[in-house]
């Protein structure tokens, strides 16, 4: 599947299939399982290209040196949060697990050198900057 269609407009079906890898790596690594019986599509497809767009979003931040206090990382940053529904700290928690695991690093360095890194480290500026 190529990166362009991949986790966006996909039916249930593929959903299922998209995430086999990784729910086989958090099973093995964390004993975790997702439960891919209930996959709304629809709810998924929404979700997949909020984070596609934010990760797009901060992939050409970092390329372009664009500083992790610029208004527009803070703007995007907020925005990703509240799409969410997390506040600052639990993004920076989830930013330091795809910091440290290896699949989610890799798909995320993939995508460009050093976004896992530029991630937390906005993340975690974010936390501080909004104590939540």
């Amino acid at each position: 599947m190529s990166t362009d269609k991949m986790f966006t407009g996909l039916n249930k079906m593929e959903w299922g299939e998209a995430l086999k890898k990784q729910n086989e790596h958090l099973k093995k690594e964390y004993s975790f399982t997702l439960d891919t019986a209930d996959i709304n599509a629809d709810t998924m497809n929404k979700s997949a290209q909020e984070a596609i767009d934010f990760t797009s979003f901060m992939a050409k931040s970092l390329k372009e040196n664009v500083s992790i206090n610029d208004k527009t990382v803070v703007e995007a940053i907020q925005k990703h949060i509240e799409f969410l529904g997390i506040d600052a700290k639990g993004f920076a928690k989830q930013s330091h697990f795809f910091l440290t695991d290896n699949f989610h690093r890799n798909m995320l360095e993939h995508q460009q050198v050093g976004l896992s890194y530029y991630l937390c480290v906005a993340a975690d500026k974010y936390a501080e900057n909004n104590n939540n």
